[in-house]
């Protein structure tokens, strides 16, 4: 999925799928002062990141 979203230039080439899934679900653990809401933030930021700039 990765491969081909790199190819529709939707994503940038060279993200792996575990380094990218480990990232989310680090950035999901939740604890005291860090809510559902401030995951979801990182998460969206996460993926704008990975995004094709073209």
């Amino acid at each position: 999925m990765l491969d081909a979203c790199a190819a529709a230039q939707e994503l940038r080439p060279g993200v792996a799928a575990y380094t990218l899934l480990r990232a989310i679900g680090n950035l999901c653990i939740t604890g005291p002062g860090y809510g559902q809401a401030d995951a979801k933030g990182m998460v969206a930021l996460l993926l704008a990141g990975c995004r094709s700039k073209v």
